[in-house]
């Protein structure tokens, strides 16, 4: 006659392999499950200790115990609680990310995996290991479209995902995103209370890029019919990924040109700094620029630019927090996004408009 804990792993094992508990649901606490087979807590322990060397189950301090998949669950090793985050890049932008997501995850009693996914194999080989290693979780900033396989792998597996800065199209997921069509209104005040009235928008034309770029153009927009400012069409930019200077050599050599531009990120910014610096216009005495992100080249540029500050590290700790939500309420809860306040970074890049 098999030992009480052998008996009820063994029930256990048939609920998992007929499906009645399905691979990353969170099993009943010990109490409960003594109380269903009528057995001690101590039983229940037992029968979990022979699941768990099965690597059918992981265990998690605090968090639970979780249905796994034996092919990809590594050996059991002390219960780390691991979660990921995969970006496409880090010196940019997502480094600061990073760092407030990985203490607070921390502070969290959890490992932080950051990975990346600038390619497709790179993408591929993280989730991969993510899988082997039975993360319980991932942050992802997708590359849009091009992420979408990999996203549905670990959607697949029951891993619980919430996307960073980028959508996929078309996908209902929880995200963390900066507030994007505050942040370009902030750098549109700011240019009207230097004395802008002619202010024109650089952004890019990569229309897969959600929610980022319509939302920092609806920004830009919505603020100036508030404010009762007439913008010129042509004054309206999107630059290739090349960044083709063409369009905004134009409208600077133009007799009735702008003063000011407010720009998608600060990379069109140092473009627009440039495309100023070829046609003879000093920055910011003939024309003030406003770039978006704060990144590395905001400060370190040679004419430190006012930059809108999307609070990187809050982004990371808001992610960490969503994605510990999802993991502890389960598939049924209802999606959410989270919106961060950005803040602007007034530098040398903008001044008083020129006099006419």
């Amino acid at each position: 006659m098999l030992p009480p804990g052998s008996r009820i792993a063994g029930q256990l094992r048939d609920h998992i392999r007929r499906g009645r508990f399905k691979l990353g649901d969170r099993l009943p606490d010990e109490r409960k499950l003594a109380e269903k087979f009528s057995v001690s807590r101590r039983t229940i322990r037992e029968a979990m200790n022979l699941l768990e060397k099965d690597r059918l189950i992981l265990r998690h301090q605090g968090r639970g115990t979780f249905v796994a998949d034996p092919a990809i669950t590594g050996p059991v090793r002390g219960g780390t609680a691991l979660v990921g985050m995969m970006v496409y890049e880090r010196e940019y932008y997502f480094e600061k990310v990073i760092q407030g997501a990985s203490v607070h995850a921390a502070r969290k009693g959890y490992a932080l995996a950051t990975g990346s996914n600038a390619t497709d194999a790179e993408e591929s080989e993280h989730v991969q290991a993510y899988l082997r290693n039975a993360v319980l979780g991932v942050v992802l900033a997708p590359r849009s479209e091009a992420s979408r396989a990999n996203y549905e792998r670990l959607i697949e597996r029951r891993v619980p995902v919430v996307f960073l800065d980028t959508f996929i199209a078309g996908v209902d997921e929880d995200y963390v995103v900066v507030d994007n069509a505050k942040g370009t209104a902030l750098a549109t005040r700011h240019l009207v209370e230097l004395g802008h009235r002619r202010i024109g928008y650089l952004g890019h034309n990569r229309m897969e890029d959600l929610p980022c770029r319509p939302e920092r153009r609806r920004g830009f927009r919505e603020t100036c019919e508030e404010l009762g400012l007439s913008v010129d069409p042509q004054w309206v930019l999107e630059a290739d990924q090349s960044m083709n200077p063409e369009g905004i050599l134009r409208v600077l050599k133009s007799p009735d040109r702008p003063t000011a531009f407010v720009t998608y990120n600060d990379s069109l910014a140092v473009a627009a700094v440039q495309a100023a610096r070829s046609c003879g216009l000093k920055v910011p005495e003939d024309l003030s620029v406003v770039g978006f992100d704060d990144s590395s080249l905001a400060g370190g540029f040679d004419v430190p630019l006012t930059s809108v500050n999307p609070e990187h590290r809050q982004i990371g700790i808001s992610a960490v927090n969503l994605l510990l939500e999802k993991i502890d309420e389960g598939p049924a809860r209802v999606k959410r996004g989270i919106h961060i306040n950005p803040r602007l970074e007034v530098r040398q890049s903008t001044a008083s408009a020129p006099k006419d």
